[in-house]
């Protein structure tokens, strides 16, 4: 019985680094932190208004609710006049099928915006990653109202997004506000040499109350070798177990 104890253990451990980590984030005063099977975290008003100080980063909880990987993420440029914003109609329920990951439960019915400042600008950063990780984003910036025509320009480390709600895209890309079914997408992209994930958004042509964060989903995509080492790991742990019996 202990050996099987031990054996598990061990493949949970080495199926977590095989299968990298997904992160949830959203935009919320609720302080929403689950959706009954994955672990999220909740960005509120106050953290996405304010440059975040040296020690005051927000430590990220992976889907399990583990910050053991040491990501933490912090408000690097805020603009002077954002606001979190609630939808003012119910949340459609079936605007983005393709994510089953976003439910449109409370604490997702939030979004946060640039209200008033029509050369609104944000920069969030995600720091802690290793500089040979690869990884792949799903990113939501829903509006509240059908009728918005309001535009929204995201980049990471300086790359649009390679997919736009299911579709390739081969350069600049945006979401349109009023068509609740967009969503932004890098299938894969890297963090900087210093391991850091720098996230900009910023109203196109001046559009005030721009939608730039509904929720996000980040995985770090484990490398093949990775994969590959984990595998000769599993078989050597199997063959130790089975003389040991």
């Amino acid at each position: 019985m202990k050996k099987t104890i031990h054996l598990s253990a061990m493949l949970g451990l080495l199926f977590s680094h095989a299968f990298g980590a997904v992160y949830y984030i959203t935009a919320t005063d609720s302080g929403y932190t689950s959706d009954g099977t994955n672990s999220w975290n909740p960005l509120n008003e106050t953290f996405l208004e304010t440059v975040t100080t040296s020690g005051n980063e927000i430590s990220l909880n992976d889907s399990t609710g583990s910050s053991s990987a040491g990501l933490t993420i912090s408000t690097t440029v805020a603009a002077t006049d954002n606001a979190l914003q609630s939808y003012d109609t119910a949340p459609p329920a079936n605007v983005i099928p393709a994510l089953s990951w976003f439910s449109n439960v409370a604490g997702q019915t939030d979004y946060f915006t640039n209200r008033n400042n029509v050369n609104g600008v944000g920069q969030l950063t995600i720091s802690g990653f290793n500089a040979t990780d690869t990884i792949s984003i799903q990113w939501i910036a829903n509006h509240s109202q059908t009728n918005n025509t309001r535009l929204i320009d995201v980049t990471m480390n300086g790359a649009f997004s390679n997919v736009l709600s299911g579709n390739a895209v081969s350069s600049d890309d945006f979401v349109t506000q009023a068509n609740k079914d967009q969503y932004m997408e890098w299938s894969t992209i890297s963090p900087d040499a210093s391991g850091n994930l720098v996230i900009d958004f910023d109203a196109r042509d001046g559009d005030a109350f721009a939608a730039a964060l509904t929720a996000a989903r980040i995985e770090v995509v484990p490398e093949p070798s990775t994969i590959m080492l984990v595998g000769l790991s599993l078989v050597s742990l199997f063959v130790t177990q089975r003389r040991r019996a």
